[in-house]
């Protein structure tokens, strides 16, 4: 936070200054709850052990356990029922925060939208391609899964412009569900990699420039 200090003082423009406010997994879900942005059921470490413990929770859901400065799907697993999703995160940290499993139509993707300010710039499918039957990640950085095109709708573009308007960020890449029927926000990206969007939004680098 010093260094950060430093160079916010010196003359010039830096990108993304408010990023440390929404730039990692927890406060991004804390950001969606004050402004009221469609998440999937999300909780903290201490929260979810006591709503497993008075059984507020399903023990036949299924979670995603995230580690809240995670990336590129490093720091991300999967847990089935609520006794084994307690097994994993007893054994981790505090810093994690844990969602539910949202049932998707196969193959698995997520949407990638580009923003720079209010402005869309870039949008992609990125769709699971794995062998392997338990894995559900669609990051591209893992090499299981491909870009395709992708045309949100106003409501979800609407959405991320309120993202954008309410974090003041300049420049990120916001990941997206489509859950029964309607959409879900996940995380914001703070340095979002333009490699795998170019291959289906060409211009992608100058748009965002």
């Amino acid at each position: 936070s010093e260094f950060c200090k430093k160079v916010h003082a010196l003359k010039g423009f830096v990108i993304n200054r408010n990023g440390l406010n929404i730039g990692n997994k927890g406060s991004f879900f804390d950001f969606c709850q004050q402004h009221h942005i469609p998440t999937p059921k999300t909780w903290y470490k201490n929260s979810f052990i006591l709503a497993a413990s008075d059984s507020r929770i399903s023990p036949k859901m299924s979670f995603v356990i995230k580690e809240s400065n995670s990336s590129q799907g490093k720091g991300i697993f999967r847990a089935y029922g609520t006794q084994n999703c307690l097994d994993q995160i007893n054994e981790m940290g505090d810093d994690i925060i844990i969602q539910e499993f949202c049932e998707m139509e196969q193959p698995i993707y997520d949407i990638r939208l580009m923003m720079v300010g209010t402005k869309l710039v870039g949008a992609m499918k990125r769709v699971l391609h794995s062998d392997d039957p338990l894995e559900f990640r669609s990051n591209l950085s893992l090499g299981n899964s491909i870009a395709e095109v992708y045309i949100p709708s106003i409501e979800m573009i609407e959405y991320a412009q309120k993202i954008q308007q309410n974090s003041l960020l300049d420049w990120v890449g916001i990941d997206v569900i489509v859950h029964q029927g309607s959409f879900l926000f996940l995380e914001c990206n703070t340095s979002a990699g333009l490699k795998g969007i170019s291959s289906v939004c060409p211009n992608i680098v100058e748009d965002v420039l």
